[in-house]
């Protein structure tokens, strides 16, 4: 196998990996509107504080994001994932890379295999 066939294996089989642990986080921690709502409400909490601290003016507070923020910085970026590797799948780049047809490997990987 020679160095450019190496890479573009290497490539693909990393656009996999990267797609199944998306897939899998994403099933384990699913957005819900309920959960977004949760966290939009916190983030208009501390900004209604960082406000009134501006209006007295007092120095801002240090922040941190909260469990829920972090986990919904982690879903988003996942659902990113998944979907940039879908499409890669699905692109000119790939059938550059190989000649199997990434429709039928993104399926065969989205169905387990």
């Amino acid at each position: 196998m020679n160095p450019y066939e190496a890479l573009a294996n290497a490539i693909i089989t990393q656009a996999a990996n990267d797609y199944r642990k998306a897939v899998k986080f994403l099933k384990k921690h699913p957005r819900t509107d309920e959960f977004e709502a949760d966290v939009a409400a916190r983030l208009a909490e501390k900004e209604k504080r960082r406000k009134e601290r501006k209006e007295k003016k007092l120095p801002p507070e240090r922040e941190k994001k909260s469990k829920e923020e972090r986990l919904l910085d982690s879903i988003r970026s996942n659902e990113r994932i998944a979907q940039e590797t879908e499409k890669f799948f699905h692109s000119e780049w790939f059938s550059r890379l190989t000649t199997i047809d990434g429709h039928w490997l993104f399926e065969r990987i989205k169905n387990g295999g």
